[in-house]
């Protein structure tokens, strides 16, 4: 099975060793900097992830976002044509944390393609540690990118009280009979797609355990232009209440041009007309 058999068939695949050493220690050096910024109010906020840090804010992870060896990954491996970029987050989980919640990220919902085999975003997680189970390590339900499970019904998801970690009791902290683990070495990445049901587990070991969710949108050519709209206002970090992530602050348009440059080739480019699509994270199979 090739690994976008994989991808297609199970939402989720490793690349072993796709980081050089180098660009993952400059990525540790840039997340111990963001870390010590965050203030405990937002810890706090963000109980369940550990953090949840755009990674806008910090130019010195555009060597990350197009890092050479996996935009040529996802061009070769994966048949992903003009691949684009629109955000990233710092998730950090720190020692003797929480589990994370079960969830799926995509907001096309609404759009008929959602629910064919096309991919219109995928997540690249990069963690910055070894992981185990014992230090929340990435779990997933295999095909629940393209079919129905009973938490897709769950109207909590993505909302403040899982974030808190207010009821530990919730299903969406349990465990399930499907689910697969993630365990991965430094500088292996993971995909997955946007619409595939995944969380983390407790973070039981004494050490923080960090690592970056990067999400790009291949074959941008072929998505609908209110696709590309929405990545486009998630990539200026626009604020116009339509959608719950993060808007506001440093722009990736706003970074120093060295890093600019850097990630030039990845910017989302858009009709200025085009209607954007509804945020939708609900599915509805």
């Amino acid at each position: 099975m090739t690994k976008l058999d994989e991808l297609e068939t199970k939402g989720c695949c490793v690349i072993k060793g796709l980081f050089d050493e180098t660009v993952i220690r400059e990525s540790i050096a840039v997340t111990n900097r963001a870390l010590k910024e965050i203030s405990a109010d937002h810890r706090e906020d963000n109980k369940s992830q550990g953090s949840l840090v755009p990674m806008a804010e910090y130019p010195g992870y555009s060597k990350i976002i197009a890092y050479p060896k996996l935009i040529e990954t996802l061009e070769k491996e994966f048949n992903f044509t003009d691949v684009r970029f629109s955000s990233g987050y710092l998730i950090s989980k720190p020692p003797k944390s929480p589990p994370l919640f079960w969830h799926q990220d995509w907001w096309g919902w609404g759009h008929p393609l959602s629910y064919k085999p096309f991919i219109a975003q995928i997540a690249v997680f990069v963690y910055l540690t070894e992981t185990t189970v014992e230090n929340g390590c990435l779990k997933y339900i295999p095909g629940s990118h393209r079919q129905k499970h009973h938490f897709h019904n769950a109207q909590n998801a993505h909302g403040e009280d899982l974030a808190k970690v207010k009821n530990p009791s919730d299903p969406l902290f349990g465990k399930l009979a499907d689910e697969e683990q993630v365990m991965v070495k430094l500088g292996d990445a993971v995909i997955c797609d946007a619409r595939l049901m995944h969380a983390s587990n407790a973070n039981r070991s004494a050490s923080e355990r960090s690592s970056l969710t990067l999400w790009y949108h291949p074959n941008w050519s072929e998505q609908p232009d209110s696709f590309k709209a929405i990545v486009r206002k998630l990539y200026d970090r626009e604020d116009d209440n339509t959608s719950d992530t993060d808007a506001g602050g440093l722009s990736l348009d706003q970074w120093p041009k060295k890093d600019h440059e850097r990630i030039q080739h990845l910017i989302p480019l858009v009709d200025k007309d085009a209607a954007r699509e509804p945020w939708n994270r609900t599915p509805n199979f």
